[in-house]
C-alpha cells in the first residue's frame, strides 16, 4: 500500500472546533435554541472572542453525560466506593478508567511490559508545558496531500469534545476537489458502519456510526473495518462485505509488516452473502412516507381555506355535546367485552382487560375497535389515558399496545407474549384505540367511509378526543429532517447546499427541490431510529436484527403481523376474523398543514400541552419540532435542562407560558416507549402528576 496516515477524531482547528462542537450540542438537543441564539449573537469563533462569548457559551447544563460519546452510559460511583455502569452497552464498561491504573500501576504488570519499576503511571499528564501547537492544522494537511501522503480521517458521530460537525467544517476549508461523494459504508454484520467520501489526492474523511471519540472502544467491528479499507488502500464497502470477520482480523493484526505480507498472499477467501437487508422498512415509515409525498405532489393551501381552522376543535366539541348521538347502548358491553386471556399470555397478570367495538354510526354500520388495560394497582383512582397511534391510518392495537407501551410484547415465536416491565398501565389505565374506520380491527360497512377518513372525521367519532396530523408542521418538518441528517452527518455538505439553495419549504417548492432531497443515500438504517439495529431477511423466510439491543427487536414487526391474524387472538381479543393491516393507506383529507395555530388555540383555552421527542428520530424529528415550538411565540418559564433516569439523564425539558413543556428523551427514536421504555414511563408519571420530570444531580 501507499504511504499515508490515519487519524481519528482529530482537533483540526482550534476555533472551527470550539464552533462545531456548540453547534453539535445544540443540533443534539443538549442545548437550547434560547442558548444556541446568545452563542451565534456573542461569538465570532475567532482570537477577537472575549468575555460575552465565554458566558454566552457556558450557560447551560449538559448534565452528567459522557462527552465522548453522548449516549453513552456513565460510570455511576456507589456508597461504598465501588463502580457501576449506568447502563448496558455491549463490550463497553464507562468504568474502565478505574480499572487501567490499578492494572498498569501493578508491578507484576511492569515488570512483565519491561517498564521502569514503581513508576506512578496516570493516563494523561496534565503538567506537560505544550508550547508548539498550532490552532489549525488545516495548511499542514493540506501539504501533506499535496506531497503524494494518503490522509484519512475518521470521526465518531457521537462524540462531543472533537465533533464530526467540526470536522467537517475543517475539511471544508481544505478546498479539495471532491471524488467520490459522501455515501454509506457497511459491515459484516449488514449495517452502515458510517459514512465516507474522497477528496483529490486521496484525501478521506470517513464517519463511523455511533461510535464516540474512542471509536474502536465504542465501535470495535466498524473500526477495524475502516482500518482494513485504509491498509487496502481503498474505500470501506458500499455494500455487505464479502469477507469473514476474522480476515479482518488477520488482516489488521500485529503490525503493518504483518499486513503486508496478507496483501502479498492475496489468500483471502470469500464467501456468498447468506442474508439479504429487509429494505422495505417498517409499515409506519412506509405509510407516512406516501403521505408525505402525496401531500407535496398536490395543491396544498396554508390558510383556512384547506378547509381546517385552529377554533374548530373547541367548536366541534361544543356542537358534539348537545347532538343526540346515534350511538348504540354500550351499558351491557363490559361483561362480554372483557379478555380472559390472551393466547400465550404469561402467568401473574392480575389486571383487568377488556376488548370490543364501539358502533359510531349505526346507519352505515361503522365501529370502531378498543383494546383497554386496567391500572395494575387501584384502577378506579387512576387516570384515563387514551392512545392514538398516527401514521395516519396506523393501528393504535399493533404498535401503540404490543410494541410501545402496552402491557405486553410478542415474542419472536409470534404465539407467546412477555410482560412489559415499563407498561403505562403501571400509572394509569390505558384505552388503545382504532381510528378512524378501516385502521386495524376497525371497520365500516359503507365502503365510502374509506375514502372520507381525516383528522374531523377522527375527532367526532371519538368525542372530544382530537388526534392531528403527527407532524406538528408539515414544512417545518421537512427542513428539520434535513438539518437533523447533516447534523448527524447523513448528508453531505454539498446535498445540504444544494437543498437549501433550491428550497423554500413552502408550497411553491417545485422539482428542484424535491431532486436536492432525493439526492442522498441514507443506506439501510432505521429512520426512526438512526442508530437502531435493523431487520435481516434470511433466504429460509426467517428474520433476525442484526445486532442485539436489550428490550428491542427491530424485527417485531413480523411477529405483530402473525400474533394479531392469528383467529384465536382475534377472538380472544373479540375482534372480527379478518386481515389485520399495521397501517391502512387511508385516503386522508383534511390533515392541516401546520397544528401550531391549534396548540396555540388549546393553551388559550387553558389545556396543558406535553410534547416529547425522541432524540433519535429522524422522520419527525426533534429538529423540526423546536423549529415548530418556536413558531409559537412563547415565554420561556423553566430553560432547558437536564431530567434524571436510572441516575443518567434521561433527557432535556423545557417549560413555556400557558402550560407548554417539551421534553427530549435521550437514545430514544420515534416509538420512545419502545427504545426507552423506563424513560418514556418518567415522562408519562410526571405528565399525570402536573410536575417536571426531576433532575438529580449526581456526584
Amino acid at each position: 500500500m501507499e504511504e499515508g496516515g490515519l487519524v481519528g477524531n482529530p482537533l483540526l482547528d482550534e476555533y472551527k472546533n470550539g464552533e462545531g462542537n456548540l453547534e453539535f450540542l445544540w443540533s443534539h438537543g443538549v442545548i437550547s435554541d434560547e442558548v444556541w441564539g446568545k452563542i451565534l449573537a456573542n461569538c465570532t469563533f475567532t482570537s477577537s472572542d472575549d468575555w460575552p462569548c465565554f458566558v454566552a457559551a457556558h450557560s447551560f447544563q449538559r448534565g452528567n453525560i459522557d462527552r465522548y460519546n453522548i449516549y453513552a452510559p456513565v460510570c455511576l460511583h456507589e456508597q461504598d466506593g465501588t463502580f457501576r455502569s449506568s447502563g448496558y452497552l455491549p463490550g463497553y464498561d464507562p468504568c474502565i478508567d478505574y480499572y487501567i491504573p490499578r492494572y498498569l500501576n501493578n508491578p507484576d504488570v511492569q515488570k512483565a511490559l519491561h517498564a521502569r519499576a514503581d513508576t506512578n503511571w496516570s493516563g494523561c499528564n496534565l503538567d506537560l508545558a505544550w508550547n508548539d501547537s498550532p490552532d489549525s492544522m488545516v495548511r499542514t494537511i493540506k501539504r501533506l496531500v499535496e506531497n503524494g501522503l494518503s490522509v484519512w480521517i475518521y470521526s465518531g458521530d457521537m462524540d462531543s469534545i472533537c465533533s464530526l460537525t467540526a470536522t467537517r467544517y475543517s475539511v471544508k476549508d481544505l478546498n479539495l476537489t471532491i471524488t467520490h461523494k459522501w455515501r454509506p459504508w457497511y459491515t459484516p454484520d449488514n449495517e452502515v458502519g458510517g459514512y465516507v467520501q474522497q477528496y483529490e489526492g486521496g484525501f478521506t474523511l470517513a464517519s463511523v456510526r455511533g461510535a464516540g471519540h474512542l471509536v474502536p472502544s465504542f465501535q470495535p467491528k466498524r473500526s477495524l473495518v475502516l482500518l482494513y479499507s485504509f491498509l487496502k488502500g481503498m474505500l470501506p464497502p458500499a455494500d455487505i462485505p464479502k469477507i469473514r470477520i476474522f480476515e479482518l482480523i488477520a488482516a489488521t493484526a500485529d503490525s503493518w509488516e504483518a499486513a503486508a505480507a496478507w496483501e502479498a498472499a492475496s489468500s483471502f477467501v470469500l464467501i456468498i452473502c447468506v442474508a439479504a437487508l429487509h429494505a422495505n422498512g417498517s409499515p409506519e415509515e412506509a405509510r407516512f412516507r406516501e403521505f408525505v409525498r402525496s401531500r407535496r405532489s398536490s395543491t396544498v393551501t396554508v390558510s383556512g381555506s384547506n378547509g381546517y381552522s385552529a377554533r374548530e376543535p373547541g367548536a366541534r366539541v361544543s356542537s358534539r355535546l348537545q347532538e343526540e348521538y346515534s350511538v348504540s347502548d354500550q351499558s351491557n358491553l363490559k361483561a362480554a367485552d372483557k379478555i380472559r386471556a390472551l393466547p400465550g399470555q404469561p402467568k401473574g397478570v392480575g389486571f383487568n382487560q377488556y376488548g370490543g367495538y364501539v358502533t359510531v354510526d349505526e346507519m352505515n354500520g361503522r365501529a370502531l375497535f378498543y383494546y383497554f388495560v386496567e391500572a395494575t394497582t387501584d384502577a378506579a383512582a387512576k387516570p384515563l389515558l387514551l392512545w392514538l397511534n398516527g401514521g395516519p391510518g396506523c393501528s393504535s392495537v399493533g404498535y401503540g399496545a404490543m410494541i410501545e407501551l402496552g402491557p405486553f410484547r410478542i415474542n419472536s415465536d409470534n404465539k407467546t407474549l412477555s410482560r412489559n416491565e415499563y407498561a403505562w398501565n403501571n400509572v394509569a389505565n390505558v384505552l388503545f384505540l382504532e381510528s378512524p374506520a378501516g385502521v386495524g380491527f376497525s371497520y365500516s360497512n359503507t365502503s365510502s367511509d374509506y375514502d372520507k377518513s381525516g383528522d374531523q372525521r377522527t375527532a367526532n367519532d371519538s368525542y372530544i378526543f382530537l388526534v392531528g396530523n403527527p407532524c406538528l408542521d408539515e414544512f417545518k418538518n421537512l427542513k428539520g429532517q434535513i438539518d437533523y441528517l447533516w447534523s448527524h452527518g447523513v448528508i453531505s455538505d454539498e446535498v445540504l447546499a444544494n437543498i437549501t439553495k433550491n428550497c423554500r419549504f413552502s408550497p411553491s417548492d417545485g422539482k428542484a427541490c424535491s431532486d436536492a432531497m432525493d439526492a442522498f443515500d441514507s443506506g439501510n438504517t432505521d429512520p426512526y431510529d438512526i442508530y437502531g439495529p435493523v431487520c435481516i431477511n434470511a433466504p429460509d423466510g426467517k428474520f433476525f436484527p442484526s445486532r442485539i439491543v436489550p428490550g428491542y427487536d427491530p424485527c417485531s414487526n413480523y411477529y405483530i403481523h402473525a400474533y394479531l391474524n392469528n383467529p384465536v387472538v382475534q377472538k380472544a381479543l373479540h375482534a372480527r376474523v379478518t386481515t389485520w393491516l399495521g397501517c391502512k393507506n387511508l385516503h386522508w383529507k383534511d390533515a392541516p398543514v401546520s397544528m401550531v395555530p391549534t396548540l396555540k388555540w388549546l393553551m388559550e383555552h387553558g389545556l396543558p400541552v406535553w410534547l416529547y421527542s425522541g432524540d433519535l428520530d429522524s422522520v419527525c424529528p426533534l429538529t423540526a419540532t423546536r423549529y415548530s415550538v418556536g413558531d409559537l411565540g412563547l415565554a420561556v418559564t423553566e430553560p432547558w435542562r437536564p431530567w434524571t433516569a436510572n441516575r443518567e439523564v434521561g433527557g432535556y425539558v423545557q417549560q413555556y407560558t400557558g402550560g407548554l413543556v417539551f421534553i427530549s428523551v435521550r437514545g430514544a427514536g420515534h416509538q420512545v416507549p419502545y427504545f426507552q421504555p423506563e424513560k418514556a414511563l418518567i415522562v408519562v408519571s410526571s405528565f399525570l402528576r402536573g410536575a417536571l420530570p426531576p433532575y438529580v444531580k449526581q456526584q
